[in-house]
């Protein structure tokens, strides 16, 4: 009996120094764990399951889930950390939809750690977004018209420098058609000149594309079989310095600047009294001169063409062997200058020398067959009433000599545009 109370008295002593100490020790947690809640201290990163914490318009919170108690230690009361701008900085996965932090140990640095975080994604979530860019915008000035170039009436030379088109009526007597003793035909017509146009354009280009081949002539041989003579050509091929010659020919036929001018004639057009029918055309391009002033004097070169003819009357009314007709042919080359005088007006000088007049020498053939093949000098000039509106007047030479019909006119009205 003595035995059994010192072991229970030794016991019971032991027993009250493990209560004390439990007291203590549960005193000096909830101690801890108020300071902490009071004042946020620096704390080691938090593990990945306690970062996670809610952001809602910038604003964030993480509360600590209770931990399990334990046979030692009383459960540790929940703690909402405020939100600080201290910490570690958070991924950018941290700025998502709210997601509850996993249960963590139940130790003062696990509410600290809990706060940290908070803080945190507080501080990520209020960093200002990057500019986005701004939308291109096209801006639109809208000039008054009284403040807009206005195209001026008159240019005078300065109109070869850009493409244009002229139609006109016009109307004329000799100068093209005479002859001796005869009376001389009135000519009325159409003119309608494009000046670096298209259409002059496509006409050199297939000019200069037809006279274009694969080979070239070498030679031919000559020999006699069964009574008849045989001739026999040789051709050889184009060389590469050869074919890249046609080619630089046609690039340049296509590049090119061309005027046409085309007249045609026809009786009595609009009832001005003429009798004579057929055509006159003009193609070339224009090679500069120089300036007189500020405008340029223009050469236009090229090839020239005609046939014109109409009915006509003889004063000598016995002579059995006089035509009934008159008519003009000519093909060969044109030479025409426009020289500038005012900014209303230039003058006008072209010479049309005509191949065909080799065939009529002495020009027996306007006596006897009234068949004409001269070479008419022509001088005149435009006067533009605007640059969209002119009058051309020019004299015409068809032969030596200023009788019988030898000089003639021509007058023309027409629009340009």
């Amino acid at each position: 009996m003595r035995f059994s109370t010192r072991w229970v008295t030794s016991n019971a002593t032991q027993i009250a120094c493990l209560l004390a100490s439990a007291s203590l020790a549960q005193a000096a947690h909830a101690q801890a764990a108020k300071a902490a809640a009071a004042t946020p201290t620096a704390a080691a990163p938090p593990p990945a399951s306690a970062q996670a914490s809610g952001v809602v318009q910038g604003k964030s919170t993480a509360t600590a889930a209770p931990a399990a108690p334990t046979a030692k230690t009383p459960p540790a009361p929940a703690t909402t950390a405020p939100t600080t701008a201290s910490g570690p900085a958070t991924p950018p996965q941290a700025a998502q939809a709210p997601v509850t932090a996993a249960p963590a140990a139940p130790t003062a640095a696990t509410t600290a750690s809990s706060g940290t975080s908070a803080s945190t994604a507080g501080a990520f979530a209020t960093q200002p977004a990057p500019a986005a860019a701004l939308p291109l915008t096209k801006v639109q000035t809208k000039v008054p018209a009284s403040e807009e170039p206005s195209e001026p009436l008159w240019t005078g030379t300065a109109r070869f420098a850009d493409r244009y088109y002229e139609l006109g009526v016009t109307a004329g007597r000799g100068g093209l058609l005479f002859a001796k003793g005869a009376s001389t035909p009135g000519l009325t017509g159409i003119r309608v000149l494009e000046h670096h146009g298209y259409i002059s354009k496509a006409a050199v280009t297939i000019a200069v594309a037809l006279g274009q081949s694969n080979s070239r002539y070498a030679g031919s041989s000559y020999y006699s079989s069964g009574g008849y003579n045989y001739r026999v050509d040789y051709y050889r091929p184009l060389t590469g310095a050869e074919r890249q010659a046609q080619a630089q020919a046609l690039s340049d036929a296509i590049s090119g600047e061309y005027t046409t001018e085309f007249t045609y004639y026809s009786s009595n057009i609009f009832g001005l009294g003429g009798t004579g029918s057929g055509f006159e055309m003009l193609m070339g391009g224009d090679i500069p001169l120089g300036y007189i002033g500020k405008l340029p004097a223009v050469l236009t070169l090229g090839g020239y063409g005609a046939y014109i003819s109409s009915p006509v009357t003889w004063d000598d009314k016995t002579r059995k062997d006089a035509p009934s007709e008159l008519s003009f042919t000519a093909f060969g080359l044109a030479a025409r200058a426009h020289i500038p005088i005012l900014p209303l007006a230039d003058a006008l000088v072209e010479w049309d020398m005509n191949i065909a007049s080799l065939f009529d020498s002495g020009a027996k053939k306007r006596e006897t067959e009234g068949q004409l093949y001269g070479s008419p000098l022509k001088v005149g000039g435009y006067f533009h009433l605007t640059d969209r509106g002119y009058i051309k007047a020019q004299a015409v030479l068809g032969g030596f000599g200023f009788s019988d019909g030898k000089l003639g006119y021509q007058a023309e009205l027409g629009v340009r545009f």
